[in-house]
């Protein structure tokens, strides 16, 4: 039987990187799972960041991530379908840092979606026949710093004004549609109220499958009218940090047979890279993704869930947005209570961010301080 593999984000660090580049794939991923990854016949992954060995940086919010060209001898190794570039790291190290990386990937002859020279340019379709059933790959990101503009190469971002049109419009000559979306917060195993709605838009479009990336963490899914949604895969080769959130994740696998069947590859983080998760370990991860998965089902659980996890982050958003920011993380630390009455009106930022008009123009506004400071 045919089948589709999907791994989720890969942006190799330390051992990783290194084994990478020499093209030691079997140590970066381990007999077992590298087993498992080449016996589908389509595999496809999230490339994190650029491949490059431009220094030049943009300026951007959070870190500057790339890896070294030679990592491109491990990723022929892995025998990729397609690799997906539309995320939030993509253009970190700006044009240069893109076009290394699709040249590297052109050059040996491995498909790629998800980025291009300009918005009307970008490339956000894989189409490939599973089984004798036409498929379609459709990636898109959130909105951080990598999305292409009408003159400015980068990646392909969510657009509510036109994903859902292109959706529907390969629905009625495709058998199966998989939307890769790269967006919803870092380190939550639950989606937003507003990220559910936009990836049950997906399923009423016409998607399938919509598989959520970037959060670093396993999730949780739904079925809803027909189609499945994956709300975190966590990561695949991502070897930057060692916690709870980051330490496991999933390979999507497909099964394209008369009925498609989602099934679930647990994975474990290793110093070299990732290895198949096995045993009781495998089965925890799975139950664990799987009581989330009834968990949402529960009356107004997502909201709730996303109160208190706002509630939380709440002051790391303030200081995110203050220029004494160094200062803001000692009071909150020493003295809580002067933190909320000296930081700014609650009340005037909700109305900036939260009507579209003022978003709009706060946006055009910031975007023009930034190019000036670069002047």
């Amino acid at each position: 039987m045919s089948s589709i593999i999907i791994g989720a984000d890969v942006a190799p660090c330390g051992n990783a990187e290194e084994l990478l580049s020499k093209g030691e794939i079997k140590t970066v991923l381990g007999e077992d799972l590298l087993k498992v990854w080449e016996e589908s016949d389509f595999r496809l992954f999230n490339l994190e960041c650029p491949m490059t060995n431009s220094e030049k940086k943009i300026e951007k919010y959070g870190p500057n991530i790339k890896c070294d060209t030679k990592v491109i001898n491990g990723i022929v190794k892995m025998h990729p379908t397609c690799v997906l570039l539309s995320n939030n790291h993509i253009m970190d190290y700006g044009e240069s840092g893109l076009f290394d990386t699709i040249k590297l990937l052109d050059k040996n002859n491995i498909h790629w979606i998800g980025a291009g020279n300009n918005i009307k340019e970008v490339i956000k379709r894989y189409e490939f026949k599973c089984n004798n059933k036409k498929v379609l790959v459709y990636n898109c990101c959130e909105h951080e710093f990598s999305i292409a503009t009408e003159t400015k190469p980068g990646a392909n971002p969510y657009d509510e004004f036109f994903l859902y049109d292109d959706i529907k419009s390969a629905n009625s000559d495709h058998d199966y549609i998989i939307v890769v979306y790269h967006g919803g917060k870092e380190c939550y195993r639950y989606p937003s109220p507003l990220l559910q709605k936009r990836c049950r838009r997906m399923i009423d479009s016409g998607a399938d499958l919509v598989i959520c990336q970037h959060s670093h963490c396993i999730g949780c899914k739904e079925e809803y009218m027909g189609g499945t949604i994956i709300y975190g895969q966590g990561n695949f080769i991502f070897n930057k940090i060692s916690n709870e959130y980051w330490n496991t994740s999933l390979l999507i696998k497909i099964e394209m047979g008369n009925k498609p069947v989602i099934k679930y590859v647990p994975l474990l983080q290793t110093d070299n890279g990732v290895k198949l998760a096995q045993g009781e370990i495998a089965k925890k991860i799975i139950s664990d993704f799987l009581d989330r998965t009834e968990e949402i089902k529960g009356t107004d659980v997502i909201n709730k869930k996303y109160e208190e996890f706002a509630a939380k982050n709440l002051d790391n958003y303030i200081i995110m947005l203050s220029s004494n920011s160094t200062i803001l993380r000692v009071i909150r630390k020493i003295m809580p209570g002067l933190f909320r009455r000296i930081t700014f009106k609650y009340a005037s930022v909700l109305n900036v961010v939260e009507c579209e008009s003022h978003r709009e123009l706060a946006i055009e506004g910031l975007k023009g301080a930034i190019k000036g400071k670069k002047r």
